[in-house]
């Protein structure tokens, strides 16, 4: 299993996961303010090699503001799900936040996702989750291959996503929660905070509890 999580030192920066294999996937990629550590680490881990592509889990400033810098460094295409991939595209600082951050987003194009769609790069098959709640166009990406969620600010480690921001839904959350938990997960690889390799469908059973449904 080749999962490289980049840290740029940024306390509130979304957790950043390079997948290798045929191609290689980038998964959020932060605020952007420690943008030349994120690249510095990528090269480092790719060589020579591409990043083909960058995979976004929702529209919120802490995991797109690097997206501008990677694409202009390793001319990689980016992908969102609708309807995050608007807010996106057009800098619509109502859905990403970039003003309470303190920063300010130019726009970016990306291609748009679809549910089920997979993304194979033979060491990891990643397929397309919707996963409203946290934001109405987040998306989590299974891996067929390892049984690994990476789960954006859906599910963590020990919570969920908070559901009050634009497009914030804690129905849509729950009703995500109560699919994901048909799913056998392994690794639990979400957008801030830490990380498993194991367990990771006890994190979705804890997280339906904590917004009022599960066993």
């Amino acid at each position: 299993m080749s999962i490289h999580q980049i840290v740029s030192g940024v306390p509130y920066d979304s957790n950043i996961f390079l997948l290798r294999g045929s191609s290689n996937v980038l998964i959020d990629t932060g605020t952007g303010i420690a943008s030349q550590v994120v690249s510095d680490r990528i090269r480092s881990l790719v060589g020579d090699g591409r990043l083909d592509a960058v995979l976004l889990t929702h529209c919120h400033v802490d995991h797109i503001g690097g997206l501008s810098r990677i694409i202009e460094e390793f001319g990689s295409t980016a992908y969102a799900l609708p309807p995050d991939s608007d807010p996106i595209r057009t800098a619509d600082s109502t859905y990403t936040l970039d003003l309470h951050f303190g920063l300010s987003l130019d726009p970016v194009d990306v291609v748009d996702l679809y549910p089920g769609e997979v993304i194979d790069i033979e060491q990891h098959r990643l397929r397309v989750i919707p996963a409203p709640g946290h934001t109405s166009g987040g998306v989590c990406f299974l891996d067929e291959v390892t049984g690994s969620l990476f789960s954006g600010d859906t599910v963590f480690l020990d919570g969920v996503g908070r559901t009050d921001f634009p497009s914030g839904s804690l129905s849509q959350l729950r009703s995500t929660l109560q699919s994901l938990g048909n799913i056998e997960i392994n690794g639990l690889y979400p957008g801030h905070g830490g990380c498993t390799d194991t367990g990771g469908s006890v994190c979705i059973r804890r997280g339906l509890r904590m917004v009022g449904e599960g066993n």
